[in-house]
């Protein structure tokens, strides 16, 4: 909530109404609290409608924190190898949300990423879905290996216009396939179990069982 908070604040809008439409109120908010989907929907929808940025996933995702997701981030952040991350991602990814899943997945098309709604989404944050998670990964990877980390590929929900495409071209620096029906963040496998330079396995898994 503090970093959609911040997102709607960095256009120069007042968030308390977009947040209030949601049910919260920041000031009260309790960080463990969980949002239902329809007001995170509504939050969403009103954020896109009042700052008119179609690309709202991906500013929203520049305020994320390795603490906005309280245990996991810290985890996920102190990972051994980036196998390792994405198998800890895939199971204990209800910490950040139940409204869609994470699976890691090895296949004959590939290593990948991947993100499968559970509730029905409006347009509105189905786009901002595929935008915000799949920069949030990307966001995490470059973390963890280094700040010019760039996937194979990348699919996306959605077709976006010229200008919101632009900006995506510019923070993933791969590939882009549109129009697909679950978004997927493509690895390199022969990355898969290099160690990591910010890898500490003993705080990764002490903040695995505060998770659990």
């Amino acid at each position: 909530m503090l970093a959609l908070s911040q997102a709607i604040e960095s256009y120069g809008v007042d968030p308390a109404p977009i947040l209030q439409a949601g049910g919260v109120e920041l000031t009260r908010f309790d960080i463990n609290s969980r949002l239902a989907s329809d007001a995170m929907d509504r939050m969403l929808c009103l954020a896109v409608e009042t700052t008119g940025d179609e690309a709202f996933g991906l500013r929203f995702v520049e305020f994320l924190q390795p603490t906005s997701y309280h245990a996991l981030g810290v985890a996920l952040r102190y990972s051994p190898t980036l196998r390792s991350f994405c198998q800890r991602l895939e199971r204990y990814f209800a910490m950040v949300t139940t409204m869609d899943e994470t699976r890691f997945v090895e296949s004959g098309e590939g290593v990948y990423l991947v993100t499968h709604p559970l509730v029905t989404y409006s347009d509105t944050l189905r786009r901002c879905h595929s935008d915000g998670w799949t920069a949030w990964i990307v966001k995490l990877l470059r973390q963890l290996t280094r700040r010019d980390y760039v996937p194979l590929k990348i699919d996306l929900l959605w077709s976006p216009p010229f200008y919101v495409l632009s900006r995506s071209e510019q923070l993933f620096h791969c590939p882009l396939n549109f129009a697909r029906v679950e978004s997927w963040v493509y690895l390199d496998p022969s990355t898969l179990d290099h160690p990591l330079p910010t890898s500490n396995p003993h705080l990764a898994r002490h903040n695995d069982r505060v998770v659990a």
